[in-house]
C-alpha cells in the first residue's frame, strides 16, 4: 500500500519544525551560556585584580577551579540522568549566573571595605 503523498509531506513539515524549534532552542540557551561565561570571566578578571596578596590570588584560583570542577561533575550527572541533549547547558547556566552574582557581591564587599 502507498502512502500518500500528502501524508509524508505533513510528517516531513513537522519534524521539520520540530527540529527548528529545538534548534532555535538551543541556539538561544547556547548564547545565553555564552553571556552568562563571558560575564562571570569579566567579573573573575576584575575580581583577581582586586586581590592584594598573592596568597589570596592562589585561594581565589583554588575555588574557582573547584568550582569548575564542580560543574563539570554537576554536568555529568545531568547528562547522565537527562537524555535530552540539553542538559550540558542547562546544568551550565544557572551555576555560571549563580557564581558571577557571588563575584559581584565580592567585589563590592571589597569596594565597601575600601572606602
Amino acid at each position: 500500500m502507498k502512502t500518500p503523498f500528502s501524508k509524508i509531506l505533513f510528517v516531513g513539515a513537522f519534524l521539520v519544525t520540530f527540529a527548528c524549534g529545538w534548534v532555535c532552542h538551543a541556539s538561544q540557551a547556547g548564547k545565553a551560556m555564552a553571556e552568562a561565561d563571558a560575564n562571570l570571566n569579566t567579573l573573575y578578571k576584575k575580581l583577581i585584580s582586586t586581590v592584594q596578596t598573592s596568597a589570596q590570588k592562589e585561594k581565589l584560583k583554588i575555588t574557582q577551579r573547584a568550582w569548575v570542577a564542580w560543574v563539570e561533575a554537576e554536568v555529568a550527572f545531568q547528562e547522565e540522568l537527562l537524555t535530552d541533549g540539553k542538559a550540558g547547558l542547562f546544568a551550565r547556566l544557572e551555576p555560571t549566573e549563580a557564581r558571577a552574582k557571588q563575584f559581584e557581591e565580592l567585589l563590592q564587599r571589597t569596594e565597601d571595605f575600601k572606602r
